[in-house]
C-alpha cells in the first residue's frame, strides 16, 4: 500500500435512501445496496465497492471499454474532456455480484506548489487502477487539456476521462474509466480559490454515480462545518434520490468528532441515513443527530 502523504482525507459513500458508515482505517470491499460499508484512510482513502448490475456494453449509458468515446458535459464553468470509457470487473466465486468499481479519494500533490507535477503521487495512483478517482490540489503540468488529459490516461488509463474545477490556485477534480454524463461545480461560499467539484457517472445498471470532490479549509472546526452545510444542501438540492453517491476530499479534520462530519453523517434529509443508524453513530461518536 502507498505511503500515507497527508493525514486529513476522509470518504463517504453512500446511496440516497441507504445507509453508511465510517470506521477505522484499512481497505475493504463492500456493497452500495443495501448498505454499504466504508474505511477512511489517512491522506489516501480506497473503497471496493460492487455495483448491483453487470457491465454489458449495452447498459443505459452506452459502451464501455472500445467505445468511441463519450463527451463529459458542464453547466458551470470548467474544464472537462472525455474519452472512451474503462472496463470493470464482476464477483465470481460465491462472492459480491454485480461490478467492482474501486473508488479512490487523495490529495497527492507534492511539494509547495501543490501540483502534481514531481510525480510521486502520479505513480502511486498509477499503481491502484481506480476507476473513480477523487483528487484535490489538481494541478499539472500548464493546466492545459492535453497536459490534464495526459494525467488522467497516466493515472487510470487511455480510456479514461477527466472533469477539473474552475481555473483557481488549488481546484479539485475527478477521473474516471465510466462515461461522464455532466459535470460542473457548486460555489465553496467561505473560499475562493477551489469549489466543490461533482460528477454525474454512468455506472452499470439502473442508478447512476455521482462523485463530489472537496477540500475543506484549515481554519478552524465552525468554517469546515459550514462548508459540509453547503455540500449538504447542494446534494439536496441536486442529486435524485436513490441515485449513488461517492463524496471524498482532503477534509483537514482533526477528528472524528468534528462538527462537519456530523453535518454529513447525521443529514438523513440528504443522505438517506435511517434513525437507526443516525442513533448509531450518536453513540460512537456522541453527536446529537436529532
Amino acid at each position: 500500500m502507498a505511503r500515507h502523504v497527508k493525514p486529513s482525507a476522509k470518504t463517504r459513500v453512500t446511496r440516497r435512501g441507504t445507509a453508511a458508515r465510517t470506521g477505522a482505517p484499512e481497505l475493504v470491499a463492500s456493497s452500495l445496496v443495501p448498505r454499504p460499508k466504508l474505511r477512511a484512510l489517512a491522506g489516501l482513502s480506497v473503497v471496493v465497492a460492487w455495483i448491483a448490475g453487470a457491465c454489458d456494453c449495452s447498459g443505459k449509458g452506452g459502451a464501455r471499454s472500445g467505445s468511441t468515446g463519450q463527451s463529459a458535459s458542464s453547466n458551470t464553468t470548467g474544464t472537462s474532456s472525455s474519452s472512451a470509457s474503462g472496463s470493470s470487473s464482476t464477483g465470481t466465486g460465491g462472492g459480491p455480484t454485480g461490478t467492482r468499481v474501486r473508488l479512490v479519494e487523495a490529495n497527492l500533490s507534492s511539494g509547495n506548489n501543490q501540483t502534481y507535477d514531481p510525480g510521486e503521487g502520479i505513480r502511486i495512483l498509477t499503481g491502484i487502477h481506480g476507476d473513480v478517482l477523487l483528487l484535490q490540489e489538481f494541478n499539472f503540468g500548464t493546466n492545459s487539456d492535453t497536459d490534464l488529459m495526459g494525467i488522467a490516461h497516466t493515472m487510470c488509463g487511455m480510456n479514461c476521462s477527466y472533469v477539473r474545477g474552475p481555473a483557481a490556485q488549488i481546484p479539485n477534480g475527478i477521473i474516471t474509466s465510466y462515461p461522464i454524463l455532466s459535470s460542473g461545480s457548486w460555489t465553496d461560499p467561505f473560499v475562493a480559490n477551489r469549489t466543490f467539484v461533482w460528477a454525474q457517472i454512468d455506472v452499470p445498471g439502473s442508478k447512476n454515480l455521482w462523485a463530489i470532490s472537496v477540500h475543506l479549509l484549515t481554519t478552524d472546526p465552525t468554517a469546515r462545518s459550514n462548508e459540509a452545510a453547503a455540500i449538504v444542501s447542494n446534494i439536496t438540492a441536486s442529486i435524485p434520490a436513490g441515485d449513488y453517491i461517492v463524496l471524498g476530499g482532503d477534509l483537514n479534520t482533526d477528528s472524528r468528532m468534528e462538527p462537519a462530519l456530523a453535518v454529513v453523517n447525521c443529514s438523513s434529509a440528504s443522505l438517506g441515513e435511517s434513525a437507526q443508524r443516525r442513533s448509531s453513530y450518536r453513540s460512537r461518536y456522541s453527536r446529537n443527530c436529532g
